[in-house]
C-alpha cells in the first residue's frame, strides 16, 4: 500500500473515532428517562388531573383532621378545668353536706367523661392523620415538580399515591361532616392550592 492510501485510511479511521467519541459524549450527557417511553404528554396531563384531585382531597383531609384535633383539645381542656374548679369547690363547701354531695357527683361525672371520651387521645390521633395527609401532599407536589421524563411510569405513580391515600383513610379516625366542612372552608380561605407546573399543558382534551 502506498503512502497516499495509508494516509487516507488513517484519516478515515480518525474521523470515525472522532464521530464515535462525539456520539458517546452526547449519549452520556443526555438525561435518562425514568418513566415509560409510552407515557406521552397527553397521558401525563390526564394523570396530573387525577393527582390534582387527590392533592385537594389530601389537603381537605389535612385541614379537617386539624380542626378535629383542635376541637378535641378544647373539649379535653374544658373538662380538665371544670374538674379542677369542682374539686376546689368541694374543699370550699366541705362543711355543707348537700353541696359536697352535689359537687362530688359533678366531679365524678367529669372524671367519667374524661375517661369515656378520651379527648386527648383522639386529638393525638387526628394530629397524626393530619401529618400523614400533609406528607401525601408533599409527595404529590414533589412528583409534579419533576420533569415528566424524570418520573416513574404513570401506572406506578398513580398506584403508589392511591395506596397512600387509602392507607391513611383506613388507619385514621373519622371526622364528622360539620368538621370536614369547616376544614375545607379554612383550606379554601387560606388558598392552599397545589402548584402543578405542567397541568393543562397538553393538547386540548375533552
Amino acid at each position: 500500500m502506498d503512502d497516499s492510501n495509508m494516509a487516507e485510511t488513517e484519516t478515515n479511521t480518525s474521523a470515525v473515532e472522532t464521530a464515535g467519541l462525539q456520539g458517546a459524549s452526547k449519549h452520556q450527557s443526555a438525561p435518562m428517562r425514568r418513566g415509560s417511553i409510552t407515557d406521552t404528554d397527553e397521558d401525563w396531563a390526564y394523570a396530573e388531573d387525577t393527582l390534582y384531585v387527590w392533592h385537594r382531597r389530601a389537603r381537605n383531609a389535612l385541614f379537617a383532621h386539624q380542626q378535629a384535633a383542635n376541637h378535641n383539645s378544647v373539649v379535653n381542656v374544658a373538662l380538665g378545668v371544670g374538674l379542677l374548679i369542682v374539686t376546689a369547690l368541694v374543699q370550699v363547701f366541705k362543711m355543707n353536706a348537700t353541696a359536697s354531695i352535689v359537687l362530688g357527683t359533678v366531679a365524678t361525672a367529669l372524671v367519667a367523661l374524661q375517661t369515656l371520651l378520651k379527648e386527648a387521645e383522639r386529638a393525638a390521633r387526628h394530629l397524626s392523620s393530619a401529618n400523614t395527609y400533609s406528607s401525601i401532599r408533599r409527595h404529590i407536589e414533589a412528583i409534579n415538580g419533576m420533569p415528566r421524563t424524570h418520573r416513574e411510569p404513570i401506572t406506578k405513580v398513580l398506584t403508589d399515591v392511591a395506596k397512600l391515600i387509602d392507607d391513611a383513610a383506613k388507619t385514621g379516625p373519622s371526622v364528622t361532616d360539620r368538621v370536614w366542612d369547616a376544614g375545607v372552608k379554612k383550606a379554601d380561605h387560606q388558598r392552599a392550592e397545589p402548584i402543578f407546573p405542567n397541568r393543562n399543558s397538553a393538547t386540548s382534551r375533552s
